[in-house]
């Protein structure tokens, strides 16, 4: 067993901070505003369109149609967040001593990897890359379109194949290995004692396979830079915002994947200290996770699972 108690920085990946409920119609409104613009231009006097080019109707309404409805979706999330957060300050104030009853939707028996989140995701981003960039592509390849125009299409359409591919890597590897539930022998786990799971054999995973556990938590924090951008001819500072995650604590071990039980269980001893308890309704978010990875011919196992560790 193999305990790490340094604070380090941790590769990219996905972050669970929510975004302020600002970003709704911060997004939402320019995207509604745009979507509305091209499908007036679209369906409006053909006089507007003979101004623009004559481009043909399809070319602005497709964008247009999928463009304003991210706007209304982002709209929409910015007003359910809002009321999140409502329901989360009198939950705060009633239940202050049991945070894992509001803190995050938690189910008391157990939980499932993220790979569905994430692959629901990976989903959407291809269905509206592709709606947006098909007439674009159309217009490209089959028009007079500018060279600029092909070389931008083709650089989007081959962002566009990465997101594919990971999609299509992770629907093999939920084909291969299904999705085992994670099971707690109690719930909530607390800091300073133990944490007890038991994974549901991974149904591709070949009997005496080496698994790899890792157990760690991990806080968001949001850095902001300062860019330098050049606007109508002149350099202008810019600030963005990039949200970055740091291993605080992990606890990993080797096992072997047994050839006759119907589940692997999972046990690691947990620190004691309020700054480790989770907190996924606060941002930026702490959380804990729990990796597992396993060797198999063709795709590896891999799967995360959040879990409910409190003070």
């Amino acid at each position: 067993m193999e305990i790490d108690g340094e604070r380090r920085k941790l590769a990219p990946r996905e972050t669970l901070s929510r975004r302020d409920v600002g970003c709704g119609a911060f997004f939402g409104l320019p995207a509604v505003v745009l979507g509305g613009l091209l499908l007036a231009l679209a369906f409006g006097p053909s006089e507007l369109r003979h101004e623009a080019g004559d481009p043909p109707v399809w070319l602005l309404a497709a964008p247009g149609s999928v463009t304003t409805g991210l706007g209304v979706l982002f709209l929409g999330s910015g007003s359910r967040e809002r009321a999140r957060r409502k329901r989360l300050l009198r939950a705060q104030e009633t239940q202050p001593a049991t945070p894992w009853m509001w803190d995050h939707p938690w189910k008391t028996e157990g939980v499932r990897s993220a790979a569905g989140r994430w692959a629901g995701k990976a989903l959407a981003l291809v269905v509206v890359g592709a709606l947006l960039l098909t007439p674009f592509n159309a217009w490209a390849f089959f028009a007079e379109a500018p060279w600029l125009v092909k070389i931008v299409t083709v650089v989007f359409d081959l962002l566009l194949a990465l997101a594919l591919l990971a999609l299509g890597l992770s629907v093999v590897r939920h084909l291969k290995y299904g999705d085992p539930a994670l099971h707690f022998a109690h719930f909530p786990f607390r800091l300073g004692e133990e944490m007890n799971v038991r994974l549901d054999r991974p149904r591709g995973l070949p009997a005496g396979a080496d698994l790899r556990c890792t157990l760690r938590c991990i806080q968001e924090r949001i850095e902001l830079t300062i860019e330098r951008v050049r606007e109508n001819g002149e350099w202008k500072n810019r600030q963005v915002s990039r949200t970055d995650c740091d291993q605080l604590w992990s606890v990993s071990e080797a096992q072997l994947a047994s050839a006759h039980a119907p589940y692997l269980e999972i046990r690691f001893p947990l620190p004691a200290g309020e700054g480790l308890s989770t907190r996924l309704s606060e941002s930026p978010a702490r959380y804990w996770e729990l990796e597992i990875r396993g060797d198999a011919p063709g795709l590896d196992y891999f799967a995360t699972f959040l879990l409910p560790i409190y003070t």
